[in-house]
């Protein structure tokens, strides 16, 4: 049954730590600012293809962060703040929306294909269907037994392989 009390947890703000408080919203900041600036390159032509944003997403990541630093993730297109909020470099980042080698797929994968397998980051980018990281997700948990986080949006939630 649904009310209108459901998950609610009264003063969760008073019950977390401070500095647990203080570290997401650095992730937060973290890749709200670096998205800011990649709005700019984009603008100034210097990013050229495509690019999803995660502003307004980053706050999940963030906290997620902290309770479950080494689970493998699986991110939709809108996978920055996923990227960043688990330790991903800002600077490979920048690198791969650049087209640069020096990025997280050496400059081919762009925005949407983020990933990363180093610094206790395991990260796996979206591969084109919407939701089609979840089964993936389910897969790579029951192949390896490792536990996994899969971040998606409403779209995917309609999508039959959810279910």
């Amino acid at each position: 049954m649904r009310s209108s009390s459901f998950g609610i947890i009264p003063d969760i703000a008073k019950k977390i730590e401070k500095d647990v408080l203080l570290d997401i919203f650095r992730r937060i900041c973290l890749v709200r600012y670096f998205e800011l600036e990649v709005i700019k390159a984009v603008k100034e032509k210097y990013i050229t293809n495509f690019v999803y944003l995660s502003s307004g997403e980053e706050t999940i990541p963030a906290a997620m962060s902290l309770v479950i630093p080494k689970f493998m993730i699986f991110a939709q297109h809108r996978c920055h703040a996923a990227y960043l909020s688990f330790g991903g470099n800002p600077e490979k980042l920048r690198d791969e929306l650049l087209g640069l080698p020096s990025g997280t797929s050496g400059g081919r994968a762009g925005s949407n294909c983020i990933q990363c397998h180093e610094n206790n980051i395991t990260m796996f980018g979206h591969h084109g269907l919407i939701g089609e990281n979840v089964p993936q997700a389910v897969g790579a948990a029951l192949g390896s037994g490792k536990p996994v986080v899969t971040f998606f949006g409403d779209g995917a939630a309609e999508e039959d392989y959810i279910y």
